[in-house]
């Protein structure tokens, strides 16, 4: 999967599209940037992206250097801003913590599976691609 960044953009009309956002950006960020991708790939999905219809987030924590401290502060404020900012939005969203974690130089798998944190199955809606 491909790493992906709060500030990234969709470009191209796709059915179902997976972000992964790493800890170590989403640390210390301004909320105007939160309330843009949310609004972006979530809220307003509709008018920025009209044919996504899944959308999973992954979000993979960070390591020390020595492999064995984990770090999810990103993640957590990240989660706590989505569940703020997203209302009573139906539109369909996974996000999943990533079973990798990556450090400076590597990664390291530390669980066996991703694990789902968050799933809106949503309404269905008409397509308006083709």
């Amino acid at each position: 999967m491909p790493i992906a960044s709060i500030d990234y953009s969709p470009y191209q009309p796709t059915p179902s599209i997976t972000l992964v956002l790493e800890e170590k950006e989403l640390r210390d960020i301004g909320e105007h940037r939160y309330e843009r991708f949310i609004r972006v790939w979530h809220t307003e999905r509709h008018r920025h992206t009209p044919c996504l219809k899944n959308l999973i987030l992954v979000l993979r924590p960070s390591i020390d250097s020595s492999n064995k401290v984990l770090f999810m502060g990103g993640i957590n404020q990240f989660l706590e801003m989505f569940h703020r900012m997203s209302y009573e939005n139906r539109i369909p969203i996974r996000i999943y913590i990533d079973n990798w974690a990556s450090s400076e130089n590597s990664q390291i798998q530390y669980e066996p599976y991703p694990n789902l944190v968050f799933e809106m199955r949503g309404t269905p809606q008409q397509n308006v691609c083709s």
